[in-house]
């Protein structure tokens, strides 16, 4: 799982989804989390309270400096189970936002590709009296 997270969502690390993916425990990084607050203040205005984001991104992260790397969560649902809303209310938000990104588009191509065979079965299958059109004499 984080293999693929990594790989989704790790490709430019200035991005405000690469800092997301750095409040999931498993994936915590010794970078600066001045830095990290940077990028999560893309997101501002989905927080409850930006000022204390700072605060609260220190907080988490020592929080997880000494669990054991395997006892960590190792995605944005379990990680957001972990937050509690009165402590960590900013990164149970940042979380959440987490949960909702679309990991691939594979589910979106399936259903059209569905829709497709559907459609193609069904102009095969329409004879002229289905159409409602006179025969041809």
């Amino acid at each position: 799982m984080k293999e693929q997270l990594e790989t989704r969502f790790s490709r430019d690390d200035r991005s405000p989804i690469a800092a997301l993916l750095q409040l999931v425990p498993m994936i915590l990084s010794t970078k600066s989390t001045d830095d990290l607050v940077d990028k999560l203040l893309f997101y501002e205005g989905d927080l409850p309270t930006s000022t204390s984001l700072r605060s609260e991104v220190i907080s988490w992260h020592r929080k997880w400096c000494n669990v054991q790397q395997d006892a960590r969560p190792d995605n944005f649902v379990e990680a957001a189970k972990q937050a509690d809303g009165d402590f960590y209310p900013n990164i149970r938000k940042l979380l959440i936002i987490g949960c909702t990104l679309s990991v691939g588009s594979c589910e979106a191509e399936r259903s059209f590709s569905f829709f497709r065979r559907i459609k193609t079965c069904l102009r095969n299958n329409t004879t002229r009296e289905k159409l409602g059109s006179p025969p041809y004499h």
